[in-house]
C-alpha cells in the first residue's frame, strides 16, 4: 500500500525526489551530521596491546596503548596524546583516512584548548586500524 502511494505520488508530482533529497540534505545539515568528519569506526576503546580480560575495557596497564573513539572524538593516548580531539574534516583516499582534530585537555577545573591533532589510519575494517605502524584493534564499548 505505501509503495502505491509513492508511485502515485511520483507520478503525479515530477519534482518529488528532488524535494526528498533537499530535505534529507538540509537536515543533516542541520544537525552537522557528514560522512566527510567521521571514520568508519565502531565506537569504543582500540588497543595495540593485548586487551584486557572480557567485560573490563582496555585495563588500566594498557590506557598508555590505546585510542579512543566516541561519537566523533577521538582520545589518542597510545599516540602520547591526553585529553580528547574533536574530529574535523575527513579526507579518504581507498582506505587511508587523514585529518586533523581540535584538542582540549583538564578536568573538574576547566577544560583548555591543547593544539591539534594529525592523523592518518588505514582502515582494515570497522574494528581494526593502523596507525604510524601499529595496529589498533577493538577491545570494548566506551566506559
Amino acid at each position: 500500500m505505501a509503495a502505491a502511494a509513492h508511485t502515485l505520488m511520483a507520478a503525479q508530482h515530477p519534482g518529488f525526489h528532488m524535494k526528498i533529497a533537499i530535505v534529507l540534505a538540509a537536515a543533516l545539515v542541520a544537525t552537522g551530521a557528514s560522512a566527510a568528519d567521521r571514520l568508519p569506526l565502531r565506537d569504543g576503546d582500540y588497543n595495540s596491546v593485548a586487551c584486557g580480560p572480557p567485560g573490563r575495557g582496555t585495563g588500566a596497564g594498557d590506557i598508555l596503548s590505546s585510542i579512543g573513539l566516541y561519537s566523533g572524538t577521538l582520545s589518542p593516548r597510545g599516540e602520547d596524546r591526553d585529553g580528547y580531539c574533536r574530529i574535523g574534516r575527513v579526507r579518504v583516499e581507498g582506505n587511508v583516512y587523514s585529518g586533523t582534530a581540535r584538542c582540549e585537555t583538564g578536568g573538574s577545573g576547566g577544560v583548555s584548548p591543547d593544539g591539534t591533532y594529525a592523523f592518518r589510519y588505514r582502515i582494515l575494517d570497522e574494528t581494526t586500524f593502523v596507525s604510524n605502524g601499529k595496529t589498533y584493534r577493538w577491545c570494548a564499548p566506551h566506559r
